[in-house]
């Protein structure tokens, strides 16, 4: 294998922080996962000094994340079946 796409992994891994940033709060939360979209975007309107963009990152982020997650867990399940082929030798 020569190469790999990394965003989807990203894309997870960030999710995954977010979700033990966030930790209780999904329980009982109108937004039932976390998204690193959403947090990323926060961090960087408070860098800013911009809070007010926080609502619209959230929004965009709303939208995107479950699509990303979903590309993202294909992605990254499909890249790791085909790691374990080559390594096995099953495939070139």
């Amino acid at each position: 294998m020569q190469y790999v796409e990394t965003g989807s992994a990203a894309s997870l891994a960030l999710d995954a922080v977010a979700g033990a940033r966030k930790g209780r709060a999904l329980l009982g939360s109108k937004t039932p996962y976390a998204s690193g979209f959403n947090m990323i975007g926060r961090e960087i309107a408070r860098a800013w000094g911009r809070p007010g963009l926080i609502p619209k990152v959230t929004a965009i982020g709303d939208r995107v994340t479950p699509v990303l997650a979903v590309t993202g867990a294909l992605t990254v399940s499909y890249n790791t079946t085909i790691d374990i082929q080559c390594r096995l030798g099953i495939i070139n």
